[in-house]
């Protein structure tokens, strides 16, 4: 017979049978969802009553409704040492996202007609995090991949990115670097400043900001 339960309450797990004195890592149970993921109790494992081989523990019902299962394991694990009960959760159903709408390589977000990967290129809620182009969002990224591009090394786009300022002189030539970033990005209107640490005057920190 199966537990009912509420989503969002705490309910009581019961195992029998059981060898009795099983305590600590010699006995596990967890709550096992329909998609492989699960989750421990609330309360340690007790035996009740003492001596019974029965043992009793609580759990937090999950969020979403739907069928769950309970699974008791003893000893090695073996099918011989496991026991299982299912749970049936009432409550609100997990939300299934709808298929993107794919425009060729690219996903159509909400309110992007035009979308361009944002940096640095990461997912959210399941599809890639993406900006409109030519907003400041977008030039802004195209200017940060300039900058962390060393000139020279993207065979396709040779004149792509920056010199490397490694070994420069100070002050840095922020005026070379500035044209090398607007041959990249010339939409970028820049705002760039210098400065060199009193601490580490081998250090040189230059801070590159983008206008709208």
């Amino acid at each position: 017979m199966a537990i009912e339960t509420t989503s969002g309450q705490i309910f009581e797990a019961r195992v029998a049978n059981f060898p009795t004195g099983l305590t600590g890592t010699a006995i596990t149970v967890t709550l096992r969802t329909n998609k492989g993921g699960f989750s421990g109790p609330l309360t340690g494992i007790a035996e009740d009553p003492v001596g019974s081989g029965s043992y009793v523990t609580t759990f937090l019902a999950p969020e979403y409704g739907g069928q769950y299962s309970i699974v008791w394991q003893w000893g090695d694990g073996s099918p011989s040492r496991t026991a299982a009960e299912d749970v049936v959760i009432s409550g609100p159903l997990e939300p299934v996202p709808g298929p993107p709408t794919v425009i060729g390589p690219l996903i159509q977000h909400v309110g992007i007609s035009q979308p361009h990967f944002d940096l640095p290129m990461r997912y959210g809620n399941g599809r890639e995090v993406v900006v409109q182009q030519d907003t400041v969002e977008d030039v802004r990224n195209c200017v940060e991949a300039g900058v962390r591009t060393v000139r020279g090394t993207r065979p396709w786009v040779p004149n792509f990115g920056i010199s490397d300022p490694t070994f420069e002189n100070q002050p840095i030539d922020l005026i070379s670097i500035g044209r090398e970033i607007y041959d990249s990005e010339p939409r970028a209107v820049l705002d760039m400043t210098q400065f060199i640490p009193v601490t580490d005057e081998l250090a040189d920190n230059i801070t590159v900001g983008v206008n709208t």
